[in-house]
């Protein structure tokens, strides 16, 4: 850090923290010339980096699997038995921690009949939730 190596510049900013340094016109400092790097005006850079060049593949992104995260990809198969992890409608039983049988799958819903409570062996339709 510059202030550790420059005391100077260390005064300068103990002088702005306490209101000592002058202000020029609307609350603005003058920083010191000897304080100012010089810019070299021969660099110019016409645009930046496009960071979707520089993404990396889902491929990639999928095939991470962190510490205490489950893989990217949930398979399910018939009669497997599943746990509830958020409330979809308490009236029917359908609360966080809910035990349930898959009995069938289509693409954006699952067949499922729950196993535990006062509703156990009623058949529920859980629709696919966006996330």
């Amino acid at each position: 850090m510059r202030s550790l190596d420059d005391p100077q510049f260390t005064d300068f900013l103990l002088r702005v923290g306490n209101g000592v340094e002058p202000y020029i016109h609307d609350d603005h400092i003058r920083i010191p010339e000897c304080m100012v790097i010089p810019y070299d005006y021969d660099e110019i850079f016409d645009s930046a980096i496009n960071d979707a060049t520089h993404a990396y593949s889902d491929e990639f992104l999928n095939s991470l699997t962190p510490s205490g995260m489950p893989s990217h990809l949930l398979q399910l198969k018939t009669n497997c038995p599943i746990i509830l992890l958020r409330n979809l409608n308490p009236l029917v039983d359908l609360c966080n921690g809910t035990r349930l049988i898959c009995k069938s799958f289509k693409p954006n819903l699952i067949h499922a009949e729950i196993t535990t409570g006062h509703h156990r062996g009623t058949n529920i339709f859980i629709p696919r939730i966006p996330f």
